[in-house]
């Protein structure tokens, strides 16, 4: 078992961006989730995990869907789904926020 960190800054609103890929044969576990938001209004954050399922069909299950205020960073360790299996995403309704993952590979 191993702990993976990334940091990821959105660049553009509601638009995809790749954290990190779990990888073949693994399984990561969210242990860590810390969103910094600088902007002077709230931005919503979701995390999605994007992979293919055994029978071939393309999967994205949504894991995080959090308000962040305005000038606010949050860490958040409970109340979202913390298996991933593919290539974990964010999204967020606001440029410039930060995002900050650790990761349990098993």
């Amino acid at each position: 078992m191993a702990y993976v960190e990334k940091v990821v800054e959105i660049s553009a609103a509601d638009t995809d961006t790749n954290i990190l890929t779990i990888p073949a044969n693994a399984i990561g576990h969210l242990v860590q989730i810390e969103i910094r938001n600088p902007n002077s209004s709230s931005a919503r954050v979701r995390l999605w995990d994007s992979f293919t399922d055994t029978d071939g069909t393309s999967q994205r299950v949504l894991k995080l869907d959090w308000d962040v205020g305005a000038s606010t960073t949050e860490i958040v360790k409970e109340g979202f789904d913390k298996t991933v299996f593919g290539t974990l995403i964010a999204q967020s309704s606001a440029a410039g926020v930060v995002i900050y993952v650790r990761v349990l590979l098993e």
